[in-house]
């Protein structure tokens, strides 16, 4: 069973360090970030998950974010994020002719 990790309302930027520390404890173990309750996300807290949903994906270990408010939903949408994957919801459009 994974690791359930609560957050508070507010995910400001005071929380990101909070928040960073708590995952870092957390590495290497299935993990549930349950952030329900979230009325405020920073950009730097988002960024925070973001980084960690990475390197749990890159680990093959299990990592998910989930149920999400519609704050959370909305500073993911406000960033350009895919709220289920943390990756970029739109895919860069490469320019005519390639890089060069």
């Amino acid at each position: 069973m994974d690791d359930v990790l609560k957050l508070p309302e507010t995910m400001d930027v005071a929380r990101a360090r909070t928040l960073f520390d708590d995952l870092f404890r957390r590495r290497g173990t299935p993990l549930t970030i349950d952030a329900s309750r979230v009325e405020k996300a920073s950009a730097l807290a988002v960024e925070v998950m973001v980084a960690s949903a990475r390197q749990w994906r890159s680990d093959g270990i299990s990592f998910a974010i989930a149920p999400m408010s519609d704050a959370m939903l909305e500073t993911c949408g406000g960033l350009g994020l895919d709220p289920g994957t943390f990756m970029p919801a739109h895919a860069p459009i490469a320019k005519e002719g390639g890089a060069r």
